[in-house]
């Protein structure tokens, strides 16, 4: 609840401190247990107290930065909320079933037919899913800092969120597909460095797994703009079908044949579904001709990644891996795969000190102001800032006042979208105004839309 307060008003580093804190916490209190020999049960209330600071650490940034929190009686608007929250809850139960139930299937298989067999396999898939697990963070962490924006667009100007979804949608493309093909191409080295030359036999599930990186950063990607344009049930749909295709399948065909390497490939399976879905739902969303180009270019770039890297697969992988991401990026340029508004936009996620903003103004030849020097086109930041509707502004629809002047959100004391309702923590106010760069989003009614009326506006 915390972390949807800090992304709210587009303060990301408070969350990145209390997982960082959690984290260490974690860490320090494990050693303790361990120390100490408190056994398993010391290991796990390491875990409950270090989880529990972290909340605490949570509830006093949100109360001291942004919002005091109330209790609200107003039960219809928490059905509404938690009736538009189910199925992001159902995506986050299925996922965890498809990534984890096939070790379960894998162990109760083998070890019917040779006792210990399903535990020494169970041993080599579950080092590589722990390892692309925890990469996921990276598509999470570009999510968190998307998504306000996407929500903004979705409602309020249609037209610049199918611009915003096709240009994240390239660079969510190019960094999974570079990732796929590193991880596959080293997967020995991966392997040999990560978990040891013990597990070396984990290295064919590993680059199985890199595959998988192509499609789970996508699918993440596509879990956000289907919420942003309030159609989340379309991959709680997808999840569900995948799961039960993919557990077929692994139950009666992939593990019996293939043994460890059998749960990678039903993994793929169902992820591969959902990513299918999930596009078929956003195709309305996506120029088709140009997303196709874009795509094959990607691909390309990819396959002379893939067949540079076959020459240096001996070689250190401290080596290969710098030469691979640079021989695709030479390559993503070449082909021009993204426009230098596109790249300018991607180059301005990254903070710059203020003593370094200089790189980034010769890079993209910009003035001191953000501006591109002998174009119309602003740095990403002046961007954002115009996207921020104040009481009072005028809407995107000429002659209109804005659609969300005179409203409150549920973060900031704004009333519920239904209609006569107030949101379940309404009357809270911010004791933190939002810097320049914060940004705000219209909530959207069950239909995820907001309607520009012109007797919108409240006062």
């Amino acid at each position: 609840m915390f972390t949807a307060v800090f992304r709210a008003y587009q303060q990301m580093q408070y969350q990145a401190f209390t997982v960082i804190f959690g984290q260490a916490l974690i860490v320090l209190f494990t050693f303790v247990a361990i120390g100490l020999d408190w056994g398993l049960a010391g290991l796990f209330g390491a875990r409950l107290v270090a989880n529990l600071l972290r909340l605490v650490a949570g509830w006093y940034l949100s109360r001291r930065r942004f919002i005091r929190e109330a209790v609200s009686t107003d039960w219809r608007s928490m059905w509404y909320l938690l009736k538009e929250s189910f199925p992001l809850g159902i995506n986050m139960f299925v996922r965890r079933f498809i990534w984890r139930g096939g070790i379960v299937m894998l162990t109760t298989i083998l070890n019917a037919q040779a006792p210990g067999q399903g535990d020494l396999a169970a041993g080599l898939l579950y080092g590589p899913i722990r390892l692309v697990e925890q990469m996921r963070i990276v598509p999470a962490a570009l999510i968190g800092a998307i998504l306000p924006v996407f929500a903004q667009q979705a409602r309020l100007q249609p037209q610049k969120f199918r611009k915003t979804l096709a240009q994240s949608l390239k660079l969510f493309i190019a960094i999974s597909l570079l990732l796929a093909v590193l991880m596959t191409t080293l997967a020995q080295q991966i392997t040999d460095l990560v978990l040891g030359r013990g597990l070396a036999g984990a290295s064919a599930i590993l680059a199985v797994f890199g595959w998988i990186i192509l499609f789970t950063f996508s699918n993440q990607f596509y879990e956000a703009a289907l919420l942003a344009v309030g159609r989340q049930w379309v991959v709680a749909i997808g999840l569900g079908i995948g799961f039960a295709l993919g557990a077929a399948a692994t139950w009666f065909y992939l593990v019996p044949m293939f043994a460890a390497v059998g749960v990678a490939y039903g993994i793929m399976l169902s992820e591969g579904v959902v990513f299918v879905i999930s596009t078929i739902a956003l195709l309305p969303y996506l120029d088709k001709r140009e997303m196709g180009l874009v795509t094959l270019k990607i691909a390309l770039a990819g396959a002379m990644t893939g067949a540079s890297l076959s020459f240096f697969q001996h070689g250190s992988m401290f080596f290969t891996a710098p030469l691979g991401a640079l021989v695709y990026i030479v390559t993503l340029l070449v082909l021009r795969t993204f426009s230098p508004q596109e790249l300018e936009a991607a180059v301005a996620m990254v903070t710059f000190h203020k003593r370094l903003r200089w790189i980034r103004r010769r890079l993209f030849k910009l003035d001191a102001q953000g501006m591109m020097q002998g174009g119309e086109v602003r740095d990403q930041g002046s961007e954002i800032r115009d996207q921020v509707f104040v009481e009072g502004e005028q809407s995107p629809v000429s002659g209109l006042q804005s659609p969300v002047s005179g409203l409150r959100s549920p973060i900031s004391g704004l009333r519920s979208p239904i209609s006569g309702l107030r949101s379940p923590i309404s009357g809270l106010r911010p004791r933190h105004r939002p810097g320049r760069g914060d940004l705000g989003f219209a909530q959207s009614d069950d239909r995820g839309r907001v309607a520009a009326e012109p007797g919108a506006a409240g006062g």
